[in-house]
């Protein structure tokens, strides 16, 4: 008996502790604001091995200023550096272009959990290929917070990839569109489409996200 209720209370004890932890985690994890890199003028990566990705092809040792986020200049010799810049030794490492997430689905939480994730794996640039309809939605992005994620990238006020081709919200006839939304938005004749096209060029989304389902053809 004594057994059991020694295990009952190990159980319960471990229990009472998992809960803890979860949500202490969930309470921390969540952040939306993380500290954006310091700018420096001028910043040079010494010593690197830089991939060509058209040829496969290294080119060993080279050095590589970048100004303004741009890279300027790439050299085979040592660039002389100013007072304020960045040195980065790059011995026995290797440069590539920043890749590029070609199909993403972001969301309200994309900012403290994707984002970070995206830069860190080398992702610098996503099309997102999720939208709004009229209203703002509480789970999915539009073309207005992505447009505003690039203008803080370029102040350098917040961690992100870069946004490229803003979509729309997915035109898969009526069934997939809230009975409150505005008719046009269900494509159920052709004649909507001109006000379709109207509205999301206001958004200023670049392309259109469409189905099979239009219910018309």
């Amino acid at each position: 008996m004594k057994k059991r209720i020694k295990y009952f209370i190990k159980i319960v004890v471990a229990l009472f502790l998992l809960a803890i932890t979860i949500i202490t985690t969930a309470y921390l994890w969540p952040n939306s604001k993380f500290q954006t890199p310091v700018v420096y003028e001028r910043t040079i990566i010494k010593n690197i091995n830089i991939v060509d990705v058209v040829t496969g092809e290294i080119a060993e040792d080279q050095f590589v200023l970048i100004e303004q986020s741009q890279i300027t200049k790439i050299d085979s010799t040592n660039i002389t550096t100013s007072e304020n810049a960045l040195i980065i030794d790059g011995t026995g490492k290797f440069l590539i272009p920043g890749l590029w997430d070609m199909h993403t689905h972001s969301n309200q939480h994309s900012e403290w959990l994707h984002h970070p994730l995206y830069i860190a794996n080398g992702v610098t640039g996503v099309r997102d290929m999720s939208g709004q309809l009229n209203e703002k939605d509480s789970y999915w992005v539009g073309s207005k917070e992505r447009l505003q994620w690039n203008k803080d990238l370029e102040n350098n006020t917040r961690v992100s990839p870069r946004y490229v081709l803003q979509s729309s919200y997915q035109m898969d006839g009526e069934k997939a569109i809230p009975e409150e939304s505005p008719n046009f938005f269900k494509l159920q004749k052709p004649s909507q489409v001109d006000s379709l096209l109207q509205f999301y060029k206001k958004e200023n989304v670049d392309f259109i996200k469409v189905y099979q389902q239009s219910g018309w053809s």
